[in-house]
Order: C-alpha cells, then sequence, then structure tokens
C-alpha cells in the first residue's frame, strides 16, 4: 500500500496519474481507467495548498513604500457645506503624532464649523500577485479614545483614497478620499476607544479596490454627518464629536491599521 499527498499543480497531479496508468499491465488498464473515472476512491486528485492570509501595515515614518496619517480642513469658521468640500489645509504622518482622528469640532460662531479631520492609509498589497482572486478582506482600526461633545454619535466608514504620492500626505489629499462606502458603517457606539481594534469588513466594492500587484490606497471618514452633507447638531461653541485611533508611527505594528 502506498499512499502520497502531492501539493502541487494540476497539470504535475495528472502527469503522476497518466504515468501510473501506462505501468498498469495492458489487460487490466481497461478497468483501471474505468474505474478511475467513476470515481474511484483510489485515483489521484489534485490537490491546493491555501496560501496564507496576507497581514499588510502602513509603513511608519520615514515611509518607504506607503503612508498613514491625517489629513483636515482647520482653522475655519465656515459652513458645514464648505467645510465638507474644503480643499484642505493641514496634513501629518509624521511621528510627531502617534495618534489621529475622525474628528468634528465647532467653531465660536453658531451653526459654524471649525475643524474636520479624515483618516488616509495605505497598504502594499502587491504580494497577493496577478491572477490571485480575493475572497474577503477586513481593514482594522486600533481605537485610543473617543468623544461626543456635539451630541451627534458619528460614525465611521471606510472609503477609496487617493493621496498625491504613496510616501507622504499634504493637506490637498484632504478631498482625495471618495464617498462610496467600502464596509458596512461602524455606529459610533461600537467604535472602540480601549486600545482594541475595530474591524471594518469590506463588501465587494471594498474588496475591488485592492490591488493584486500595486499599493491599495484606502482611508476612514464620518458617514452620517461628512458623508452626507448633513450638518451636526451645533451645541455651543468649539464643542467636538472625535474617534482618536492610533497610526503607523506608534511603537510596534500592535496597534497599527492593518
Amino acid at each position: 500500500e502506498i499512499r502520497a499527498d502531492f501539493r502541487c499543480r494540476p497539470k504535475i497531479a495528472n502527469r503522476l496519474a497518466h504515468s501510473w496508468v501506462r505501468h498498469v499491465p495492458a489487460w487490466n488498464r481497461y478497468l483501471v481507467d474505468t474505474w478511475d473515472r467513476v470515481g474511484s476512491p483510489f485515483r489521484m486528485r489534485p490537490a491546493y495548498a491555501m496560501p496564507s492570509p496576507l497581514t499588510a501595515h502602513p509603513d511608519p515614518n520615514p515611509e518607504t513604500t506607503t503612508v498613514d496619517g491625517y489629513v483636515r480642513a482647520a482653522g475655519l469658521n465656515v459652513s458645514w457645506a464648505t467645510i465638507i468640500a474644503h480643499a484642505g489645509s493641514q496634513a501629518n504622518d509624521t511621528t510627531e503624532y502617534t495618534i489621529a482622528s475622525i474628528h468634528i469640532e465647532a467653531s465660536g460662531t453658531s451653526n459654524q464649523w471649525a475643524i474636520l479631520t479624515r483618516f488616509i492609509c495605505l497598504f502594499d498589497t502587491s504580494s497577493i500577485g496577478a491572477g490571485m482572486v480575493i475572497s474577503n478582506a477586513t481593514l482594522s482600526l486600533c481605537g485610543y479614545s473617543k468623544g461626543d461633545g456635539l451630541g451627534a454619535t458619528q460614525d465611521c466608514n471606510i472609503y477609496l483614497s487617493a493621496p498625491a504620492t504613496n510616501t507622504a500626505l499634504v493637506a490637498g489629499d484632504f478631498d482625495s478620499l471618495g464617498s462610496v462606502p467600502l464596509a458596512a458603517v461602524i455606529p459610533y457606539a461600537a467604535l472602540t476607544n480601549n486600545n482594541s481594534y475595530t474591524v471594518f469588513t469590506l463588501n465587494s466594492d471594498g474588496i475591488a479596490t485592492l490591488l493584486l500587484t500595486d499599493i491599495s490606497k484606502l482611508g476612514a471618514r464620518n458617514a452620517n454627518y461628512d458623508v452626507s452633507g448633513i450638518s451636526p447638531p451645533w451645541p455651543s461653541a468649539y464643542q467636538l464629536s472625535t474617534w482618536q485611533i492610533f497610526h503607523a508611527d506608534y511603537s510596534g505594528t500592535t496597534r497599527d491599521p492593518k
């Protein structure tokens, strides 16, 4: 009795099978071939070794391949429509800050807004390789803290991003994030604030944005106000709603976006 497990390309398994059949005596070859076709428990079948799941993180500063960090419109005193359409005024992707945020802040004037912050994170997914098919994917962000002084219960979702370069963020990247949701929105109550991950399971649009041989460019922004265009409540001057998250410049990778 001989047993073997060949983990190889189907072509190789077929060659082995045909080689084995050729060594069967001619008087019995027809019987063996028939038995194989009707489902012999002994016939050879190609066996596929499933690839290991890929876990990717953005690069910490100094970035070489990918980047993450926040982009924001800040120092303003404008309407909600104006701030969500702003070209951007600040960006940070360096070790100066290890915390980014999805952030809305009221200004000192009634129903005017001072700060809106979004998050960009890039991942090197080129090792997946051409011709492969992605069956499922998640994007996980590690929450540090959150607060809701506006009483807005702001949520968060994942969107496509398009920064000017793969290794640095600039203020003008603020308006590069898309508005098509790439996952199910996570409500405010479910956003983590205890150094644990909030996991966004990518939908079919999200999976389609992942590049098999290049850099995948994603980001996070508030959905129920920023993306929708609906103005948040303005309770009083300088109140804010925020979800703070770690980015890749935090020491190690245990709290990095992944």
